[in-house]
């Protein structure tokens, strides 16, 4: 093809595109090879123009400039990727801040909630027995601290609802919690396990960072292999991804969608069912609840349960969280996937934005 062809072709391209914009309908995002389908909104029943009105809201800088006149001038800041899918097609991309298609982000404790799908596949195939297993089948230690009825009494299920009763402190030191404190141990998994206890299990939520870390180890005994090489042949390589969680804890945004779109689906990825209906359920419905909330009703297991409310509407969802802004919310009524990533770490206020998103733009557009 020459050049001159080239341009002409080009120039078409940005024509159509122009012309699109100016009829109030949204193109669909670039269709690349890695198994993602792609559509405009239109196409799956979504305002389009609901949708750029949030990427118009969306401050590019990073948090570290944010002023209060940046403030002013646009609601939402700190933002790094905004994706959205329907009906398994990805109809919405914009990337801010210098992130891309390609480019990994950091995905903090988000990755929990891709971590107990790695689970889900290990109790699936038998190699453990299943979430109410006693933990200390998983890591045969004798002569434990503190033993009692109660911690006798802990099970997987109470690793991956955050709800073991050990006397863990609080993640919000982080520095003095114990999912921290274990990392400078000769023994941390024994270290864990003689912990006084605080509460019954299954009675008292304490979000730390040392369950799936003990998960961890306890999948590496039962399997023999590495989690990064189970998340490998089970995750990365039938889902077409290039980023691995366990090596880097980064992913492309839409490595994110797609396991958005894995758990929406069941657990099926296109023709392959990956994880089984029903390890999808248990983890995606309430197993702690939280009396009274909202965005926050519930946990499953590292999922977090709430409903999201707009025009006089309240829908169900589940969503993964990390600090700085990263989510995956689902919301299954709508057969809908959103992905938010940011870098307004440790901001609570800032890290509120995706929900405000969902509900003032995305949410409303659904058709």
């Amino acid at each position: 093809m020459s050049s001159c062809q080239l341009t002409r072709l080009c120039l078409a391209a940005y024509l159509l595109t122009l012309l699109s914009a100016c009829a109030g309908v949204s193109p669909a995002p670039v269709q690349l090879a890695d198994g993602l389908a792609v559509a405009s909104p239109q196409s799956q029943a979504i305002d389009g123009k609901r949708l750029a009105s949030a990427h118009n809201n969306i401050w590019e800088p990073r948090s570290s400039t944010i002023t209060p006149n940046i403030r002013k001038m646009k609601d939402y800041v700190g933002i790094d990727s905004m994706l959205v899918a329907r009906n398994n097609k990805l109809i919405f991309e914009k990337y801010y801040n210098g992130f891309g298609i390609d480019r990994p982000h950091y995905v903090a404790s988000l990755g929990k909630s891709l971590f107990s799908a790695l689970l889900g596949v290990v109790i699936d195939k038998g190699l453990i027995a299943g979430t109410e297993q006693s933990i200390y089948e998983l890591m045969p230690y004798q002569d434990i601290a503190h033993w009692n009825a109660d911690k006798q009494a802990i099970q997987v299920k109470h690793l991956l609802t955050m709800s073991t009763g050990w006397q863990c402190g609080s993640i919000l030191d982080y520095d003095t919690h114990c999912g921290a404190l274990m990392e400078q141990q000769q023994d941390p998994f024994k270290w864990i396990l003689d912990l006084p206890m605080a509460a019954t299990p299954g009675s008292q939520f304490n979000y730390n960072d040392a369950t799936p870390k003990f998960i961890a180890a306890s999948m590496a005994l039962a399997t023999r292999q590495a989690p990064a090489e189970l998340y490998r042949k089970h995750f990365v390589d039938p889902m077409q991804m290039q980023n691995n969680l366990f090596e880097n804890q980064a992913l492309t945004s839409r490595e994110m969608l797609k396991f958005g779109l894995l758990f929406l689906n069941g657990g099926r990825w296109q023709e392959q069912q990956i994880l089984s209906p029903d390890w999808v359920s248990q983890s995606t419905s309430i197993q702690f609840e939280f009396p009274g909330g909202r965005r926050i009703k519930g946990y499953g297991y590292y999922w977090w349960i709430g409903e999201f409310q707009f025009d006089n509407r309240t829908v169900d969802g589940f969503y993964a969280a990390g600090n700085g802004g990263q989510y995956i919310m689902v919301i299954p009524q709508f057969k809908l996937v959103s992905v938010f990533t940011g870098s307004a770490y440790n901001a609570t206020n800032y890290m509120q934005q995706a929900f405000e998103i969902m509900e003032r733009f995305i949410l409303p557009a659904v058709q």
